[in-house]
């Protein structure tokens, strides 16, 4: 059964992918601009633009380049990056590690920090720390990724020295991933677990007053597995939406983190396509993020049913 429900949602999740990649296309191609005079300049001649655009297809019909660009992307075919010169798939799958770092540990750090707090402030309702942890869900709210991470960068790197403001990332070595990713992914962590506090919280209060709950404490059970086996698993499903939610925000700021902290990754290839127009780069990425949310929210889906057992994915399919 699970295998048909995987197969049916990801049938589902294709006419969204291509949607995406319609609305991208067209929108590409509506907006003023020209990729032959973005890359080769003003001064270039008529012979050399006309020759630009006759060796990426550029000066084809647009719905045969768009069916062209369809039946690539089926064959992962992305087609060739005008700038780089370099197939757009190649190209991607180098730089794709680094931003799921950075995405990853950014939404690890806001669950590792969130869903703690959470109970706490739950459990000691009205208390100091059901305080101090709201102020600090209301600063997560209030302040923008990209501004704390101006702030970090400021204090640790260029004023404490801590972290390096430029610096190679060594992908064969953990100990430098982490190192490399811990201060632009505290940016963004800091911003995802405010929501996670939040939804925590509220989860557990309603569930700490349920029937199931109150029946464990009064058989005598200890307080911290009535807290965590009882009252925290069945809090979880909101809290794995929030959570689900927060990785399509964290894969959006490290476009922005990227820039800032001078990170390779999918956000600094979608910024120099934009900049060169390199319709390829742009569509192959937003593709891959694209592809990347379907897969996060259908992971989530399958957490559900072992976060609680009685959700069945029958129901939750049909």
């Amino acid at each position: 059964m699970m295998l048909a429900y995987l197969l049916r949602r990801a049938l589902a999740a294709v006419p969204t992918l291509f949607w995406v990649l319609t609305l991208i296309f067209l929108g590409l191609h509506i907006l003023p601009g020209d990729p032959a005079i973005a890359l080769l300049g003003d001064q270039a001649s008529e012979e050399q633009l006309r020759n630009f655009r006759a060796l990426n297809g550029l000066d084809q019909p647009l719905l045969t380049q768009f069916w062209n660009y369809l039946k690539g992307a089926v064959f992962l075919d992305l087609g060739k990056s005008y700038q780089l010169e370099q197939p757009v798939a190649g190209v991607i799958l180098s730089f794709l590690p680094y931003t799921l770092d950075l995405a990853f540990a950014s939404l690890s750090l806001g669950i590792l920090v969130g869903i703690p707090l959470g109970v706490m402030m739950a459990i000691r309702r009205d208390s100091a720390w059901d305080f101090a942890g709201g102020a600090a869900a209301l600063g997560g709210i209030s302040i923008p990724d990209f501004c704390l991470s101006v702030l970090l960068l400021l204090v640790f790197s260029m004023g404490l020295g801590w972290f390096p403001t430029v610096g190679q990332i060594d992908m064969s070595s953990p100990l430098s991933r982490l190192y490399n990713v811990f201060l632009p992914a505290l940016s963004i962590g800091f911003v995802q677990s405010a929501p996670i506090m939040r939804v925590t919280r509220a989860s557990m209060l309603d569930v700490m007053n349920a029937p199931y709950v109150q029946t464990a404490r009064s058989k005598g059970l200890p307080a911290w597995r009535v807290i965590f086996l009882h009252a925290l698993r069945n809090a979880l499903i909101p809290v794995a939406t929030v959570a689900a939610t927060g990785m399509t925000v964290a894969l959006g700021g490290t476009i922005v983190i990227e820039i800032i902290f001078n990170r390779p990754g999918l956000g600094k290839l979608l910024i120099g396509g934009v900049a060169s127009r390199d319709y390829n780069m742009i569509q192959g990425v937003i593709l891959v993020y694209s592809v990347i949310v379907v897969l996060v929210n259908l992971t989530v889906d399958l957490l559900y049913t072992f976060i609680d057992p009685r959700v069945s994915l029958g129901k939750e399919a049909s």
